[in-house]
């Protein structure tokens, strides 16, 4: 089998190669490591000039490749089947697309008083950008790369997660209560606390695909789905935090253990 192979994130192309397995089952390994280009270690089949590799012997890929957090696209085209040289019809190539998304750790601080109060935040879906606090509304803000567009939502297994961590011991956390909204909607039942650890507030954004999609619409409808970013407020002192059960605590961990996927498979 042959494939043609792409990676690209945030715009950059960091993976743009052909591969081939006579057998069908090709196995890449991926090495993140900090470096101006892409390099494949790995032998070339002498007809074709394409990357070869086994299950024993797999492709090693070295570069920026899940160096850092954010949202990974992957397009793989399946070239050839039985016949090495035979490509079949552009009709008969199947493609596959897929976003892998590597979670993102960022150290904040909010000026609460005469404090500079710490703040945690991961984000498991793609990586944060213009963090700010508001002293007098006691409320912070982050946005987050994003495609509200609502064909490529219905087809994908989407799962947004963001957890903010913050010490008890400010007038942010006083109350012990969160709401939140993106792009200015209410997201009720979406902001959890999970208040088990005595110091410290660790609070939960988690959006389903059901919930993405009504705001998606609901952006439509307000012409902002082009906006494409995905603007979160989480202010402090409102009554409509979850609690965090069992069950949702589980949800998170499934959801967002630093890795969460979402496919798309089509003929072209």
């Amino acid at each position: 089998m042959t494939y043609h192979i792409s990676i690209e994130k945030g715009g950059q192309t960091l993976l743009n190669e052909w591969f081939h397995h006579h057998y069908g089952d090709l196995k890449l390994e991926i090495n993140p490591k900090n470096t101006t280009r892409t390099t494949i270690y790995a032998q070339k089949d002498p007809v074709l000039d394409m990357y070869t590799g086994t299950l024993d012997t797999p492709v090693v890929i070295e570069g920026l490749i899940f160096l850092e957090g954010g949202l990974y696209h992957f397009k793989v085209r399946v070239l050839t089947l039985d016949e090495d040289t035979l490509v079949l019809p552009a009709d008969q190539q199947t493609a596959y697309e897929d976003s892998l998304s590597i979670g993102n750790s960022e150290n904040k601080t909010m000026s609460i008083g005469d404090k500079q109060v710490p703040v945690n935040i991961i984000s498991y879906y793609d990586k944060l950008k213009d963090f700010r606090f508001d002293n007098k509304l006691m409320q912070m803000q982050f946005d987050m790369p994003f495609d509200w567009n609502i064909s490529r939502l219905n087809k994908a297994n989407i799962f947004v997660h963001q957890e903010i961590t913050t010490p008890r011991s400010n007038d942010f956390a006083a109350k012990r209560s969160y709401s939140a909204t993106v792009n200015g909607i209410n997201i009720p039942k979406s902001v959890m606390l999970d208040n088990s650890n005595s110091k410290n507030d660790v609070i939960h954004i988690m959006l389903s695909k059901n919930q993405i999609i009504q705001v998606a619409d609901q952006l439509s409808k307000n012409g902002q789905a082009n906006k494409g970013l995905m603007k979160f407020v989480l202010k402090a002192g409102s009554n409509s935090t979850e609690p965090m059960t069992s069950s949702s605590s589980m949800q998170s961990m499934n959801a967002g253990s630093m890795a969460s996927m979402s496919s798309n498979k089509s003929k072209s």
